[in-house]
C-alpha cells in the first residue's frame, strides 16, 4: 500500500511538473501566468484523501485558497530531470501546492518558482501562478555528493505565494523523497 502512495505522490508532482514545463496552463491561467478567474473547488470523498506521503520533512505554511483555509506541515520532495518539485501538503490531504524550479548548483538564496495549487474534486491543477522563494539550504540532489545528508540531499527554505485565488506562505525543510535523472 505505502508503494501505491508514493506513486500517486509522484504522479501528482509530475502532473504539477508537466502543466508547468509543457505551457498549458492551469484552468485559471491564461498561459502568460495572468489569473483569469478564480476556480471554484467542489466537495470530496472524505473517506479517502487525494494527497499521501510517507516520504519528506516538515513545512510549516498557512494560506487561503480556492479549497478554502490551506494548513501544511507536511513536504515531499524530488528531483526530475533538472528540476526540483516541492510538494507542500494540506493536513486534510485534499490539496497540495507544488514549487518547481531548475536546480542550480548549491544556488542558495532569492529566486522564483512555478506555483500549482492543485485540489477537489480529483486533485486537478487548479491555480498555476508564479511564488518567490529563498532557499536557505540546497544540496546537491546525486546520492552521496554532500557528505553528512541524506541519500539525496536536502532542501530547506520559505516561500510566498500571492495572487487573487491563492496566498499561502510559509517554510519547509526536507531531504529528498526521489530521484529521477532519466530524461528523455
Amino acid at each position: 500500500m505505502g508503494r501505491h502512495r508514493r506513486i500517486g505522490v509522484k504522479l501528482a508532482g509530475l502532473s504539477a511538473l508537466i502543466a508547468a514545463c509543457s505551457g498549458t496552463p492551469a484552468a485559471s491561467n491564461d498561459g502568460a501566468a495572468n489569473e483569469v478567474g478564480c476556480p471554484e473547488a467542489s466537495g470530496t470523498d472524505a473517506s479517502q484523501p487525494l494527497f499521501q506521503n510517507e516520504c519528506g520533512g516538515t513545512a510549516s505554511a498557512t494560506g487561503t485558497s480556492p479549497a478554502g483555509e490551506f494548513s501544511a506541515a507536511k513536504v515531499f520532495t524530488d528531483y526530475h530531470c533538472g528540476t526540483i518539485l516541492v510538494v507542500l501538503y494540506d493536513v486534510g490531504g485534499y490539496a497540495s501546492l507544488t514549487l518547481s524550479f531548475p536546480y542550480a548548483g548549491g544556488a542558495i538564496g532569492d529566486r522564483s518558482a512555478t506555483a500549482v495549487f492543485q485540489g477537489p474534486p480529483r486533485g486537478d491543477a487548479l491555480v498555476q501562478t508564479t511564488a518567490s522563494m529563498t532557499l536557505t539550504t540546497i544540496s546537491d540532489p546525486l546520492q552521496g555528493q554532500d557528505a553528512g545528508s541524506s541519500a539525496w540531499g536536502t532542501i530547506e527554505g520559505h516561500f510566498s505565494v500571492v495572487s487573487s485565488c491563492l496566498s499561502i506562505s510559509g517554510s519547509f525543510s526536507s531531504s529528498y523523497c526521489s530521484y529521477d535523472s532519466l530524461c528523455g
